[in-house]
């Protein structure tokens, strides 16, 4: 490195002394002139060209509108069919069994006009009340009964609503009077518990009765809203809730009789229960 260096600075002066007779503002006139035509060499070469751009337009999306499937297959032809023939349908207050044939006694039970016997003791009512014939009962082992005064066929089908407004803790009952004669009557009995039975009656105090029955059609408790039936076909009683048979019975002992209604207490010191909508019909003809 050091020789090098030397040789370097010998030359210098040489160099030096080779220029020192020629006048120096002709140099610095020739390397200006040099320096300038390099510079305009490099700015011609680096010169920037003013592009203008150009916007591309923006594309407006077009939609492809979507046919619907059934103008993609083709059309069939209509097949003709039958009408089908519609069986004529029972109306929800008309559910009751196919024996049951003309209805032949309709009361709402909203007023006396009927004949119904109405009662108020201490211990009871059987009054109009709320568009309902109520029963009221508030003492123990009591019964009221309201008996309509109308005669009717042996043979018929009956139906009311029953509302149980109030209930107690005893298995107290209220249903449907039937065959109500001089000495024997019947009666369909339900209880708020959901449970019911047919008993006989003689005068006042209960002879015999079924077992106790129970069925998931019946609702239980207070308020409660059931519609209960008994079709009578000679000595044989067949008992509907809803319009569906539950239960049937025989008996011989009375044959003829009229129609009423019921509630009786047992242990229980308050039973209250509401009636409405009661219907009577014929019954066609008993198959051979």
């Amino acid at each position: 490195m050091m020789p090098r260096i030397r040789i370097l600075l010998e030359r210098i002066p040489e160099a030096c002394r080779r220029s020192a007779g020629r006048p120096a503002h002709r140099v610095d006139a020739r390397m200006a002139a040099a320096a300038a035509a390099i510079a305009a060499a490099m700015l011609s070469a680096c010169t920037i060209e003013m592009v203008t751009p150009t916007v591309e337009p923006t594309r407006t999306p077009t939609f492809t509108p979507e046919l619907p499937l059934s103008s993609l297959l083709p059309t069939l032809e209509a097949i003709p069919t039958e009408s089908p023939t519609i069986a004529p349908t029972r109306t929800p207050d008309a559910l009751r069994p196919e024996e049951a044939e003309q209805r032949i006694f309709y009361d709402p039970l909203d007023d006396a006009i009927t004949g119904w016997g109405l009662t108020k003791t201490e211990t009871g009512t059987v009054d109009f009340s709320g568009g309902m014939l109520v029963f009221t009962v508030n003492s123990t082992y009591t019964s009221l009964i309201s008996i309509l005064p109308r005669d009717f066929p042996a043979d018929i089908y009956i139906d009311v609503t029953v509302q149980s407004l109030l209930c107690g803790e005893g298995l107290d009952t209220f249903g449907l009077i039937f065959h109500n004669g001089q000495e024997y009557s019947y009666r369909y009995a339900i209880t708020c518990f959901g449970q019911m039975r047919f008993e006989r009656i003689k005068g006042s105090e209960v002879e015999g009765a079924s077992v106790w029955r129970e069925t998931l059609g019946l609702l239980k408790g207070a308020p409660a809203t059931n519609r209960i039936g008994v079709l009578i076909r000679g000595q044989v009683f067949r008992f509907f809730v809803g319009g569906i048979e539950v239960f049937s019975g025989h008996d011989p002992m009375s044959t003829t009789g009229g129609v009423g209604l019921f509630i009786r207490t047992e242990k229980g010191t308050v039973l209250s229960v509401g009636f409405e909508e009661i219907s009577i019909y014929t019954l066609t003809e008993s198959p051979a």
